[in-house]
């Protein structure tokens, strides 16, 4: 069952049993060298070490066994793309298998000792014979059970296909608009679901510094007023607050030094998402500033900033997935304009820097449902958002409570100004805002401080 394996002195293999690498070892099995018996042969240069070479021998033909197991695994996830658990199915079926059959019979090869001459150079050398009269079945069984595999693996494929199709596709209808990008707008989502999770921001990464939370609340309010002065996208706020919170977490500045890396983030965000006409230059951030910092300043610390990153910029943005969340939920273009408001609060609260944008996203537009007309968050929007409502609760807690402080609040009142305005449907007035489902979902918080 296995192929000669010759040794050298120092007890390094010239050549492995099994090629895993080139060939799927299930196929192998079912070709005549697996059960066709016969003395397998390797040299030994070190008789003293002769049962240690043994053991070494009958371990590497384990090793093998269980290279080729890892190796039909990796290449049975490419079978069928989404559905990784039919190869980890197909890995345990195999597992059980080669633990019941091959690795026992890996132990049971007979080993003798004799000479041979080697060109001029007499050597000793190990026959291993394989005399286990079940490995041809084994095979037999092997190759049978694969085909099983297979029609298990296909039909697998048509229940997760009729399964997806109870879920409305939100996207069907986009085909003819080219710029929704409807052909791989689920693989974008997917992709910026994986990258926010790598380019995450830790809870209390401002423990031990010099600037507290009230400082960055301060800094986050100036900067949303400065935003809104120059009329920037609202993609360039989102993104300055979380270049502004990746930074501090790996680079303690002074809090006579906050302004400026806030200023820097502002216009590292605006050559980001703005286009080059709308973009304000860097002379009218320094005169914003009262001109505490100079032109030269800002762009050292711009430098700075993209070398802390690794230039790595493009963060997920909650603006992102709202978006995507809406389309899900079919909602009203006020339900969008409450969440917004709701998600736009969330940039001042220290003790929400560590959740994702995805999640508070999802959060907002649940809880702007809950608040105008107690709609519920439906499967579909399950499904597309990836999170359920018992999972979003928490959540919707944290911005229930800057609901309530932001009614009383005087000194953080940039959003809540804002949000006056009729464009964006004078949302601060809803009355919904005064309920008592936001007291009572901010009431554990609310105590705690």
């Amino acid at each position: 069952m296995f192929r000669s394996v010759f040794v050298s002195s120092s007890g390094e293999f010239r050549k492995p049993w099994m090629d895993v690498d080139k060939e799927n070892p299930v196929h192998m099995m079912g070709k005549g060298n697996v059960h066709v018996p016969g003395l397998k042969r390797a040299a030994l240069a070190d008789r003293p070490n002769f049962a240690n070479k043994v053991a070494n021998t009958k371990f590497r033909t384990v090793l093998h066994v269980n290279k080729a197991l890892d190796s039909v695994h990796s290449r049975t996830h490419w079978m069928i793309p989404g559905v990784p658990w039919v190869a980890d199915e197909v890995w345990e079926r195999m597992t059980r298998h080669c633990n019941r059959h091959l690795k026992p019979m890996a132990n049971k090869v007979t080993v003798t000792q004799g000479t041979a001459r080697r060109g001029e150079k007499p050597v000793t050398y190990v026959d291993t014979l394989q005399r286990d009269s079940r490995a041809k079945d084994t095979a037999e069984r092997l190759m049978q059970d694969r085909k099983v595999w297979r029609a298990s693996i296909l039909e697998s494929r048509r229940t997760v296909v009729s399964t997806k199709t109870t879920v409305e596709d939100i996207d069907a209808g986009d085909s003819e608009m080219p710029h929704l990008c409807s052909e791989y707008v689920k693989d974008i989502y997917a992709y910026l679901m994986d990258l926010e999770v790598k380019q995450a921001v830790r809870p209390g990464y401002l423990k031990g510094y010099k600037i507290t939370a009230h400082m960055r609340a301060v800094l986050i309010d100036w900067l949303i007023r400065v935003h809104s002065r120059f009329q920037m996208l609202q993609e360039t706020l989102y993104l300055t607050v979380a270049i502004l919170d990746r930074f501090l977490q790996v680079k303690s500045v002074s809090p006579n030094k906050l302004q400026l890396v806030g200023v820097a983030a502002l216009l590292l965000a605006s050559k980001y998402e703005e286009a080059q006409i709308d973009a304000p230059e860097i002379k009218e951030l320094a005169d914003i500033t009262d001109n505490n910092y100079t032109t030269t300043q800002i762009r050292q610390m711009e430098r700075m900033l993209l070398r802390c990153l690794n230039f790595e910029l493009g963060r997920p943005l909650a603006l992102h997935f709202l978006r995507r969340a809406s389309k899900a939920a079919n909602g009203t273009v006020k339900n969008h304009m409450l969440a917004k408001y709701l998600m736009e609060l969330t940039l001042l609260d220290y003790d929400m820097v560590h959740y994702r944008p995805s999640e508070i996203a999802a959060a907002s537009l649940c809880l702007s449902q809950l608040l105008l007309g107690g709609l519920p968050w439906t499967s579909t929007e399950q499904h597309y958002t990836t999170y359920d409502e018992v999972h979003l609760k928490p959540i919707m807690q944290h911005i229930a409570k800057n609901i309530v402080v932001n009614e009383g609040n005087t000194t953080f009142k940039a959003v809540k100004e804002k949000y006056l305005e009729s464009k964006l449907m004078n949302v601060t007035r809803l009355s919904e805002l005064q309920l008592s489902t936001v007291k009572s979902l901010a009431a554990p918080l609310l105590d705690n401080h």
